[in-house]
């Protein structure tokens, strides 16, 4: 008897020029594309149109849609208005590619040797009570033993401080360089998202403010909290692409 074919699940890879920005799961009948915030992918640059394409998935084939755009859809270079998407096939939208891609759904052991690890903080070194290292004491000839005082811990020497840069990738705003001079520079796009990047003395920190959705770095969202940013991450502020650099 043969076993059922395993089940399969398409994505998009989106990239912008040579850099990757994400990747969307294919989870839905209907997924939207366009500059519009309203849309399922958001891709917020004027190459986009406010409703560019629609992908409708039955069964586990994703056909795209082309919604008359100005500036078209493209798969493998060549215009389309509609065309099933096959593994590998390379969508250009505006100034974005979308790599479709097919994945198998693996079940029970297989799935969960492919699950990404959870995050475990580092191990610290184990201290005393106090906190800080102590001599041993040394019996002395001359006189009772004594107990040295504890070594106070060294303070650990910080860092120069690193300048910060944002470049904007895409978006309104594409091209345009922002120095963080200050200690809270707050950065916002059309569609009313605002976030913050705050400099503390151990780094640069990104925090949701306002809008429906929270940023994206490196294509994760942040949540609620402040999140570490770190030399070339790229902030996703509902579609508008930022790079955040750190002088060298």
């Amino acid at each position: 008897m043969q076993q059922d074919e395993q089940a399969t699940v398409g994505k998009l890879v989106l990239s912008a020029g040579n850099r990757i920005l994400r990747e969307v799961l294919i989870d839905r009948k209907r997924l939207t594309i366009g500059r519009r915030p309203y849309n399922d992918l958001l891709l917020d640059d004027l190459t986009v149109s406010g409703e560019h394409a629609i992908v409708h998935t039955v069964k586990g084939d994703s056909v795209i849609h082309d919604l008359k755009s100005r500036n078209g859809t493209l798969i493998n270079g060549a215009p389309v208005m509609q065309q099933q998407l096959v593994d590998g096939d390379c969508v250009d939208i505006g100034i974005y590619r979308l790599v479709y891609k097919v994945e198998r759904l693996e079940t029970g052991a297989g799935r969960a040797a492919g699950a990404r690890p959870a995050f475990l903080p580092a191990l610290q070194p184990p201290t005393n009570l106090a906190g800080a290292r102590t001599s041993a004491w040394v019996p002395s000839a001359a006189g009772p033993a004594r107990v040295a005082h504890p070594v106070p811990p060294r303070a650990p020497q910080q860092e120069p401080a690193r300048t910060a840069l944002l470049r904007f990738l895409g978006g309104h705003d594409a091209g345009r360089q922002m120095i963080l001079e200050r200690p809270i520079v707050s950065i916002r796009n059309g569609s009313g998202q605002v976030a913050v990047v705050a400099k503390r003395q151990n780094g640069y920190f990104l925090t949701h403010v306002e809008g429906l959705a929270y940023p994206l770095v490196n294509g994760e969202s942040i949540g609620l909290g402040a999140h570490v940013l770190r030399d070339n991450d790229l902030i996703e502020l509902a579609g508008t692409i930022i790079q955040f650099t750190l002088d060298h």
